[in-house]
């Protein structure tokens, strides 16, 4: 199997329980550290699927590596190599197949509950819980983009995850782990001073955390478990 490509973007974007998953299934993987200035790599015949983390920074901010990999996106959908995009990156996703990314309602930092639409519910064959929790920071929001199929809504911000033939866009995070909460803490404080009603403090983030989290990567697990069986289908076609 040729490897993941897996694109990082800021010091608060790091693989987390991404790196676990696939460590412990022997999938191989690649890095590139947009945020230590290396290129975004335009390649995809090298690939088996590409994973796009989360960021700081807007989709809309016009950096050209925000450009190339929007590119890269559209290059990858029309030679049907799998998409995964996280947070950021599955705004990235939206993006690039005709959505708007655009400033939410509010910020949302923090944990809250998602319900699984019945197409989600269908692809994973059922396995979903009806809802379940997850962890949120970004103050932007994608549109669904023509062709999507929602899998996720929420309250505080309604589109959560879609679907676009092989490309899976969550805008949740499904890799968060403790350590990456904390790091978030430490690198992204204005996120906390936002006055927006969907922004929790720090003691209510960290308050059960390890059931949380347990609760959380079983979905998750579900859900990769999904996207890579698409990236495994994918090779064998190739």
């Amino acid at each position: 199997m040729k490897p993941l490509r897996v694109f990082q973007h800021d010091a608060c974007g790091g693989m987390g329980y991404l790196e676990t998953y696939l460590n412990q299934r022997n999938i191989p993987y690649e890095m590139v550290y947009i945020s230590r200035g290396e290129s975004v790599l335009l390649g995809i015949q090298d690939v088996s699927g590409l994973i796009f983390l989360g960021s700081t920074y807007s989709v809309n901010a016009g950096y050209a590596w925000i450009d190339d990999e929007l590119a890269l996106i559209r290059r990858a959908v029309q030679a049907s190599v799998p998409v995964m995009g996280l947070c950021f990156g599955g705004q990235l996703i939206s993006k690039a197949l005709g959505g708007t990314i655009s400033q939410a309602p509010g910020m949302q930092v923090g944990w809250y509950r998602i319900e699984v639409t019945p197409e989600a519910a269908a692809l994973t064959g059922a396995m979903l819980p009806s809802s379940f929790e997850v962890f949120e920071w970004h103050e932007d929001t994608f549109s669904i983009p023509p062709g999507g199929i929602p899998l996720f809504y929420g309250d505080c911000v309604k589109n959560q995850g879609f679907l676009h033939g092989q490309c899976l866009a969550l805008q949740f995070h499904p890799e968060i782990t403790e350590s990456k909460i904390q790091d978030c803490l430490a690198h992204d404080t204005d996120g906390l001073n936002n006055s927006s009603a969907c922004v929790q403090n720090t003691e209510e983030m960290l308050e059960g955390l390890t059931d949380r989290l347990h609760q959380l990567h079983a979905v998750v697990d579900i859900l990769f478990d999904w996207w890579l069986s698409t990236v495994k289908t994918s090779a064998i076609a190739g």
